[in-house]
């Protein structure tokens, strides 16, 4: 069995601001920013039994509703890239040399787009609207987001009683984040706990907040998924990451996905419905 350990580096390729396009008539392009993002993989292998080859899937980072993916290059050349769902995943196949460690490299151009969001209650649409088969697949109770637990059961109730129209995409997801913004309390966690122990604890980093805001959605009918990657800070011509969650919604009146910041606020401006700026940069979805 082989054990794989990685090394990452973004750096800053170009910036353009003051776009101003239209994406669709409710979002709007306000500026981009391209990466260059390099990731090398340093493989080891500490089988028992001696072994020639090792196979194995990495993914890059996804195309989304505000980023763009361009492979560039990978040194060795995959031997298929495959979807599984948002995701594209490259597989390798790499020779083991005397059980010497073995290099990776892969190279992507990231086009990271702002948006700016003119949705709200009377455009978004009902999640009556929304396909079947995405209900089928994102509005499942899970492990993580385990919406049949009483405790999640009863914030379910006590949001759902506040609505107006217990079907408006809009003022679902607005009403799940004022939730957490009155009854969260952020707090650092080395481990992710999921939708039932944060709820019960009523404290959590991104990875709680974002896990509670999709079970909630799931709950009343709206699909809603996780997005994890960084939040890149620029620096003269260097960046520096952290590692962030947040959750993306289906919205019926422009047939995407869309992100929802639910964690970030603090004392600044909420971001609406849709709204992302060009620090988010999605590894996995």
């Amino acid at each position: 069995m082989g054990n794989l350990v990685t090394g990452l580096m973004i750096t800053l390729m170009m910036i353009c601001i003051g776009l101003a396009c239209a994406y669709n008539d409710l979002l709007l392009v306000t500026s981009k920013t391209c990466y260059n993002y390099t990731e090398i993989l340093i493989l080891e292998y500490r089988g028992e039994e001696p072994a020639k080859e090792l196979m194995f899937a990495y993914p890059i980072p996804p195309n989304t509703t505000w980023q763009i993916c361009d492979l560039v290059k990978a040194n060795p050349k995959p031997i298929a890239i495959m979807k599984r769902g948002p995701n594209t995943l490259l597989l390798f196949t790499v020779r083991l040399v005397d059980q010497l460690p073995s290099k990776v490299t892969i190279m992507c151009n990231v086009t990271v787009l702002e948006l700016r969001s003119n949705l709200n209650k009377d455009n978004s649409g009902s999640s009556y609207e929304i396909p079947s088969t995405l209900m089928v697949k994102f509005t499942r109770a899970t492990y993580w987001w385990n919406y049949t637990a009483p405790e999640v059961v009863e914030v379910v109730d006590e949001i759902r009683s506040a609505l107006s129209e217990e079907d408006n995409v809009y003022e679902i997801v607005m009403a799940i984040r004022e939730w957490l913004i009155k009854n969260m309390k952020y707090t650092l966690h080395r481990e992710r706990r999921g939708a039932v122990e944060a709820i019960l604890s009523r404290e959590g980093d991104c990875s709680e907040y974002a896990d509670i805001f999709i079970a909630l959605c799931r709950a009343m009918r709206l699909p809603a998924r996780r997005a994890w990657g960084w939040l890149v800070n620029i620096r003269g011509e260097y960046a520096t990451w952290l590692g962030h969650t947040w959750p993306e919604v289906w919205v019926p009146s422009i047939r995407s996905w869309v992100p929802i910041e639910v964690t970030m606020i603090g004392e600044e401006k909420a971001p609406n419905l849709g709204e992302v700026d060009t620090r988010y940069l999605a590894f996995l979805i």
